[in-house]
């Protein structure tokens, strides 16, 4: 019962407290005005308005209108709305009329608004495939 009484507070104040709290990552954000140099990895969701120089690895990943790769994205879910520079891999790839991607797109899902400029190919893969090569 205490446990259930912390979830209900923690989750007016705090949505990662609640996350953490069921065992769940809580998500990482490079900010706007963040440069990072080298990989990035995270458990959970991953969110980069800002500028990574390296690879990126999550459960899921997104790259806002701002947000600049240049290097690989290994997540099962990932949405581009900025700029990668590198391959993505992922069972599930949506990408938005903003984004800009140089690089190979393997996938199982993909979907792609009309605007997008992609350069590269876009294999598709079966489930068994990218479970099987998953690298997040």
């Amino acid at each position: 019962m205490d446990g259930i009484m912390f979830l209900k507070s923690a989750s007016k104040t705090d949505p990662n407290a609640v996350a953490a709290a069921r065992g769940i990552p809580s998500a990482s954000r490079i900010g706007r005005d963040m440069n990072v140099v080298g990989d990035l990895r995270g458990a959970g969701e991953v969110r980069i308005d800002g500028e990574v120089g390296g690879d990126v690895f999550g459960r899921s990943v997104t790259v806002g209108e701002g947000g600049v790769v240049k290097g690989s994205v290994y997540a099962e879910d990932v949405h581009i709305a900025g700029a990668v520079e590198g391959r993505i891999e992922a069972v599930t790839v949506s990408v938005a009329k903003s984004a800009k991607i140089v690089g190979s797109i393997t996938h199982n899902e993909l979907e792609i608004e009309t605007g997008a400029h992609i350069e590269g190919r876009r294999p598709w893969r079966p489930l068994s495939y990218l479970e099987e090569n998953r690298k997040w």
